[in-house]
């Protein structure tokens, strides 16, 4: 999500120039960026936001920059750190493919900002499904579907783009099906490919007392794109909060839980460092949790924070963290923010926080392909 937030500015902010899209398609074994980052470049490889890699990449996709908008086609790249007929090694050791995507008229322009901006908007986990053939309505480019969890809905329809009834039907169905599995890769559907990669809303955090230690938490959540808002019932403590463009509301702690809502994609923090506030704030909660509550504190505290509801003692409801962070041993504030917000990328992502030294299979969560009714497309030099 950082990548279509930031491009679509980039976007916006170049008015006419020629631009080239850069996404990553799909992945095979160790991969810097996953299927769907995205980089924009100025028609001269400047990189202007986002990225594919971490650098490694990039140098070459920059130097085909020129040349893919002098043919004004879109050119599909693998960069495969085993050589082989695609020897142009990628740092990670993995193979990836890459859609380098001519951005060059006014229409193909306002489709793709548009497209950036409905995903941006998303209120659910979704996929993005890109139809790897060119438009055929004149407005350029691919055109690039959206299915989410809760519904599906779609831009740049794909049933205009030539799909059998049949071939249709089971795009629908695997959008919402790589949405809820977080599916990535590039499948087959009567002769025609999509490249699904997954999506997700825009995360939110409200921090529930703006104390000193809360504003790197701030920082580190901002830096991640994450729309960060803090509530106090103390505007002194509101005034003197250090981390700009950071929203602040004041309010008593009893009302966090109304102004969050129960939406399952915004985390609460309850750090007020005032028993009193932080208890009236908690049991709000409990009557209509978000998706993620951390409270600061030993255990102990936060059950004697809850005493009198159906909370009162562990074990608690996965939704419900506390004491909130990693184990990092952290101690100063800079140290517990990083542990908390770990602990959030984690809980965002669907990922257990655990150390990767441990973990066997792949390093990025993504689902499993056998789930799809569209056949993976075999990677170029695998066969047919």
């Amino acid at each position: 999500m950082r990548d279509v937030r930031r491009i679509r500015a980039a976007l916006l902010a170049t008015g006419e120039s020629p631009l080239v899209l850069a996404t990553v398609l799909r992945t095979r074994g160790p991969a810097y960026r996953r299927a769907g980052a995205m980089a924009l470049l100025a028609a001269d490889g400047r990189l202007l936001a986002g990225g594919v890699s971490a650098g490694c990449l990039e140098s070459d996709v920059s130097a085909r920059t020129p040349a893919v908008l002098k043919a004004g086609a879109a050119e599909r790249v693998v960069y495969d750190a085993d050589g082989g007929a695609f020897a142009i090694p990628s740092g990670c050791g993995g193979t990836v493919e890459v859609l380098l995507e001519p951005v060059t008229t006014s229409e193909h322009r306002e489709a793709l900002a548009g497209w950036l901006r409905a995903a941006e908007s998303l209120g659910a986990v979704g996929a993005c499904g890109i139809v790897l053939r060119g438009r055929s309505d004149g407005r350029g480019g691919f055109s690039r579907v959206i299915a989410t969890t809760d519904g599906e809905w779609w831009f740049n329809a794909a049933g205009s783009e030539g799909f059998a009834a049949v071939a249709r039907a089971a795009v629908r169905r695997d959008g919402v099906r790589a949405a809820a599995l977080r599916s990535a890769g590039v499948f087959r559907y009567d002769g025609l490919e999509v490249a699904w990669h997954p999506l997700s809303p825009v995360p939110v955090l409200v921090i529930g007392g703006a104390m000193p230690d809360a504003e790197p938490v701030a920082r580190l959540a901002q830096g991640l794109d994450w729309r960060v808002r803090v509530l106090d019932h103390r505007e002194a403590r509101l005034d003197g909060f250090g981390v700009p463009e950071i929203e602040r509301e004041a309010g008593p702690p009893e009302s966090l839980a109304a102004r969050v809502g129960a939406d399952p994609f915004t985390a609460v923090l309850v750090m007020y460092h005032a028993e009193a506030a932080d208890g009236e704030a908690l049991r709000a909660l409990v009557a209509a949790p978000p998706g993620f509550v951390g409270v600061l504190g030993p255990r102990s505290r936060t059950a004697r924070l809850l005493a009198g509801t159906p909370l009162a003692e562990p074990p608690w409801p996965s939704w419900l963290r506390a004491p909130v962070g990693l184990d990092v041993g952290a101690d100063t504030p800079d140290e517990i923010a990083v542990s908390i917000v770990g602990e959030l990328l984690a809980w965002q992502r669907g990922a257990g926080g655990a150390p990767l030294v441990g973990r066997d299979g792949p390093l990025h969560h993504v689902g499993a392909f056998e789930v799809l009714e569209g056949d993976p497309a075999p990677w170029p030099g695998d066969g047919p």
